[in-house]
């Protein structure tokens, strides 16, 4: 968003870096996603949210998501898409996932389970340190430590 304009990206291979703020957003195939850390071995996160939509009441106490009423969620104008805000009443998690890439390859991981198969000839250590300090993969901060202390391995 511009001051008094909403902006798009049409083309986003054409783009190297966003900057929101102090944070960096590296464009992959379609999406952009916030670079955590650089260097050989790089750390990146996917933001995404689910919304679960609240359903509409059907009697007896019981509601249905399918019968729930259709909602735009984004209009289109001359200058691109808006996103219109979420009702309260919505659910909204996070569904977010981490990219580790290394030799320019991208993995994907959200769970201590999916990261140990990428450091497979190290799994052991990891595990041991993923363990001593409580690593929570729901908690970037601590995944940030985790890929820190793979990266001294």
């Amino acid at each position: 968003m511009q001051p008094d304009a909403y902006m798009v990206l049409d083309n986003p291979e054409l783009i190297d870096t966003v900057y929101i703020d102090n944070r960096k957003f590296i464009p992959f195939k379609k999406e952009f996603y916030e670079l955590l850390m650089d260097g050989h071995v790089s750390l990146f996160i996917q933001h995404k949210i689910n919304l679960e939509i609240p359903g509409t009441a059907t009697g007896y106490g019981a509601t249905s998501k399918t019968l729930a009423p259709s909602e735009f969620k984004q209009i289109y104008g001359p200058r691109g898409s808006v996103n219109l805000r979420v009702p309260d009443e919505y659910k909204m998690t996070d569904d977010s996932y981490y990219w580790i890439r290394r030799d320019m390859t991208m993995e994907k991981f959200s769970n201590k389970r999916q990261f140990l198969k990428l450091f497979k000839n190290k799994e052991k250590e990891i595990n041991q340190f993923a363990d001593r300090n409580n690593i929570d993969f729901k908690k970037t901060s601590d995944v940030i430590r985790l890929v820190n202390y793979c990266k001294e391995l």
